[in-house]
């Protein structure tokens, strides 16, 4: 399943392109099949992967939205570049500037670059678009295809006191063009933490912004060799592999891939047993959404709508689940009599919903016991061997099964 990440932020000179090189890249080594879009007419994100004439070449993002704009043939085999360190590249030249003037009087000109993208979904684990320094169309059509949005912010007080524009911005977008549409999180770049204002700065960001939205725990760091990279046309793991930028993408890439684990387990294991009894799961089905009842409630509606409807829905979460329900309901939808509904874990909504929902639950109280009973022992006797301690899952077979 992929997913579609923009690196945007309308402030210039924030690490962008340097975010998205490395990112890139560090998804790739991770092993994942990832497809860079340089969507800014300055080519940055061209020029830093080793190209230096962007303006020269014959195929680029400008080629492949005026043939969808002109209702022409995409010539994708011919416009993706690869790189030496695993990653595709659609590039990006000067004749992107003159898109957004033709784009004036298209049909659904916010949903061009998206036409593009769903093609390039099944061929590609993660496809992240490097924005360009504006709240222009072009931006208006990566946040319109994307699932998130990654903020690069440098850690100094203009940057961040512009962030609530591009927030209100990304609302809009998730309104009005694409409900599905959430923040990835806000990366703070060019951290010099020798200094008592860039700690103000990453303070401030997570007084104001981590209550609603995720500022990741990974920082870059101030560092002139990640300055340089773009120059050698590859990553900072090849340019300085052991420098402090590169262990901060690193980090980043691992933070970024931890937000998919736990669900696309979940996920594997369903398809798995599926596969086992022959039966096949569209992609229409999987459904990927914010962990909240809004978002619950539109992917079962979408799912409603679907060629075929459901016979059961498997939700992340109470508050997916709390949703799903609403849908049901609010479509006349008999549970479990037409569809069967189960979730993992047992709170906040389970056995207040009617019917009260089957789930999927971890102890939590029993894991908790464990880890004081295993702290103390280790305290009070240093040298004490203990056997691991597995808490199970635990099925709860309730009215909505």
């Amino acid at each position: 399943m992929c997913r579609v990440i923009a690196v945007s932020n309308q402030k210039g000179g924030v690490g962008k392109t340097v975010s998205c090189v490395n990112l890139g890249i560090g998804l790739a080594q991770e092993g994942k099949k990832v497809l860079l879009i340089d969507a800014d007419p300055q080519g940055s994100l061209t020029i830093s992967l080793g190209y230096e004439e962007p303006d020269e070449m014959e195929y680029s993002l400008a080629t492949l939205m005026m043939n969808i704009v002109n209702d022409e043939k995409l010539n994708i085999e011919k416009t993706i570049l690869y790189h030496k360190e695993g990653v595709d590249l659609i590039p990006a030249n000067i004749e992107l500037s003159a898109i957004e003037v033709s784009l004036v009087n298209a049909m659904s000109r916010e949903l061009i670059l998206r036409s593009m993208v769903d093609r390039l979904r099944e061929f590609y684990d993660y496809i992240i678009i490097d924005c360009m320094p504006s709240l222009g169309m072009m931006t208006i059509n990566a946040l319109a295809c994307a699932d998130s949005v990654l903020i690069p912010v440098q850690a100094a007080y203009l940057p961040v006191k512009g962030l609530q524009q591009l927030i209100k911005t990304i609302g809009r977008v998730k309104k009005q063009l694409n409900p599905k549409l959430k923040i990835e999180g806000i990366l703070l770049t060019m951290v010099d933490n020798r200094t008592n204002y860039a700690r103000d700065i990453s303070l401030m960001v997570y007084d104001t912004y981590s209550a609603s939205i995720k500022v990741f725990g990974t920082e870059i760091p101030m560092s002139v060799r990640a300055s340089e990279v773009s120059v050698e046309g590859g990553s900072i793991y090849s340019y300085d592999p052991k420098g402090k930028a590169a262990f901060a993408y690193m980090a980043l890439t691992k933070e970024v891939l931890k937000e998919d684990k736990i669900s696309m387990h979940r996920l594997d294991g369903v398809i798995a047993v599926l596969k086992e009894h022959d039966v096949l799961l569209p992609r229409e089905y999987v459904q990927t959404g914010e962990s909240d009842c809004e978002s619950g409630y539109r992917m079962t509606v979408q799912l409603l709508d679907s060629r075929k409807r459901p016979d059961a829905v498997i939700c992340a979460n109470n508050y997916i689940a709390y949703g799903c329900v609403m849908a049901l309901h609010d479509r006349g939808i008999l549970i479990p009599d037409e569809i069967r509904v189960i979730t993992f874990d047992d709170y906040p909504f389970s056995q207040i919903l009617r019917p009260m929902l089957s789930v999927v639950d971890i102890d939590v109280y029993d894991m908790g016991m464990q880890a004081g009973k295993y702290i103390l022992q280790k305290i009070r006797k240093p040298n004490l061997y203990i056997q691991s301690h597995i808490t199970v899952p635990s099925l709860i077979v309730r009215g909505s099964t």
